[in-house]
């Protein structure tokens, strides 16, 4: 009986009063095999802090970076902000004919042709709309796509080489384009190879001098005259349209090349390449101008879809513009040390996406991030409803926690790396929680999050109670039995007695099992 006495007034306690023994309890254990991981679980009601387990140690978050980088956006710009990208003419009109330039001034949005949004071609469709308005059909010049104080950064100083090929390592840009990277479509048999380039759902003429190999790489570039891509590289025999995902080298060439083909899909026809400026932005007449989803979507889609390109652009466009060819997230870095005046070295990341195996945060700078955000009335809802709900949404549909917990979180993952940091709800109480195992293998560690949040509200059966809690009521008959054989010699009102005893224990242990 003591053992089962002793979980009930364990569950009867307050969950601060078991929650640093349960809480940590998985983690200890996974520590055990090697590497690192912090638990901090802070109650939102009281602001006390339950948990805290190596929140002074640095880790490597990956993907929680975001965090930071989401929250410091919608902080500095607001729910409603949206890209502007002002759509201008240059030059004169004579009928259907302008003399002159489409100018498109860059605003740095990252889902312009995003593969996460309707109508992928919204901009091209608006500006359709807008020519035919004014009666124009050709122009005699071209597309001029201005990038004034939006450099392009360097290219990947912070991320593993092997990184730089994939899709999720897309370089960021004043001009995004598609998530910065194409769809492409492989074929090839004995007597040669082809490709379909296709970009953001327009096809984009291309050119290519693939050459059939036992290994298919393949590379892309803007051909000189900026009207065509030129692809070069190997493929083996026998593929029927493979698909593959494309990172862009230099976006903004790229996304000038769409503007320019997708209109002339259109019917709008141009007389010169469409070519990038960087220097100059023009006061010309204002055609009209393009608007992406306001902030609280875009942040959605970066936690959500853990979007690489939506996290660094955000980070880009904090940065100032002498700041944003380094690629760090300084702008980030900034808002967080001054807003909760962080020792610098808690919070040092190197990218606004946690790609980066080289940017490390103490795991008591993100829980202060999460705190301060829950505690400022402007942005808890919209940050909390850009955050996947574990089991059901996102990046974190597979985590399966118990049906009475709510768990609003992003996930974080590269290689020894895992993570978990956000918001749990439990009987109507808010809590923060940070997560990270480094050195861990993936699986252990998701599984060790999974394990850790249950028992933060639930803490295991102790092995011994169930042994005691299994026993079947015979059992406990024979035992009295016997007491009954060693006392025989009792006197008639000591024997009264023990049925008493045996009596009321009975009720007891029927009355525990209930409760179990």
């Amino acid at each position: 009986m003591r053992p089962l006495l002793t979980l009930l007034l364990l569950c009867a306690l307050p969950l601060a009063a078991h929650v640093r023994q349960e809480g940590l309890r998985t983690a200890k254990q996974l520590e055990q095999r090697g590497g690192a991981v912090c638990v901090l679980v802070r109650d939102l009601e009281t602001d006390s802090l339950l948990v805290d387990w190596r929140s002074r140690q640095d880790f490597c978050p990956a993907s929680l970076t975001k965090i930071p980088t989401t929250a410091a956006f919608l902080a500095l710009r607001g729910a409603d902000y949206r890209f502007r990208m002002p759509l201008l003419l240059d030059g004169v009109q004579q009928g259907e004919t302008f003399q002159g330039r489409l100018i498109v001034q860059a605003s740095g949005d990252p889902s312009l042709g995003s593969h996460y949004v309707p109508e992928r071609t919204r901009l091209l469709q608006q500006l359709d709309g807008l020519l035919r308005q004014r009666g124009i059909r050709h122009f005699t010049g071209g597309i001029q796509l201005q990038l004034r104080d939006l450099p392009e950064p360097a290219y990947g100083v912070h991320w593993l080489e092997e990184d730089l090929d994939s899709y999720y390592g897309a370089p960021v840009s004043g001009c995004n384009i598609g998530d910065n990277y194409a769809d492409l479509y492989l074929s090839s048999d004995s007597e040669g190879a082809a490709a379909d380039y296709d970009l953001a759902s327009v096809s984009l003429p291309s050119s290519s001098g693939l050459e059939l190999s036992s290994r298919t790489s393949v590379s892309s570039q803007i051909s000189p005259a900026g009207d065509s891509v030129y692809l070069s590289g190997q493929i083996r025999p026998g593929l029927m349209r493979r698909y593959q995902r494309m990172p862009l080298s230099s976006p903004a060439h790229y996304a000038a090349l769409w503007l320019s083909e997708g209109l002339q899909q259109r019917g709008i026809s141009f007389g010169e390449a469409p070519r990038l400026d960087y220097d100059r932005q023009t006061a010309g007449d204002t055609l009209g101008v393009y608007e992406s989803l306001p902030a609280d979507t875009l942040i959605r889609i970066t936690n959500f879809r853990s979007a690489n390109v939506y996290a660094e652009a955000l980070a880009y466009h904090l940065n100032s513009p002498e700041e944003r060819p380094e690629g760090l997230p300084k702008g980030v870095l900034r808002y967080w040390t001054d807003r909760l005046k962080l020792d610098r070295r808690s919070l040092d990341l190197r990218d606004g996406s946690g790609l980066s195996r080289s940017g490390r945060l103490q795991p008591q700078a993100l829980e202060q991030i999460l705190r301060c955000v829950w505690q400022d009335s402007t942005l808890r809802q919209p940050f909390l409803y850009s955050l996947p709900r574990a089991g059901y949404e996102g990046s974190v549909r597979s985590l399966t926690l118990r049906p009475e917990i709510t768990a609003q979180v992003k996930s974080g993952s590269l290689r020894g790396v895992r993570g978990y940091a956000g918001y749990l709800e439990h009987e109507g109480r808010w809590y923060s929680i940070v997560y990270i195992a480094n050195g861990i293998g993936a699986e252990a560690a998701r599984q060790g999050f999974i394990q850790t949040a249950n028992e933060l509200f639930y803490p295991p059966v102790p092995a011994a109670t169930k042994h005691e809690a299994g026993k079947h009521p015979a059992s406990a008959k024979a035992a009295a039995k016997k007491s009954r054989s060693s006392s025989a010699k009792a006197t008639k009102g000591k024997a009264a007695k023990a049925k008493s005893t045996k009596a009321t224990s009975s009720k007891a242990s029927r009355k525990g099992k209930g409760k179990r």
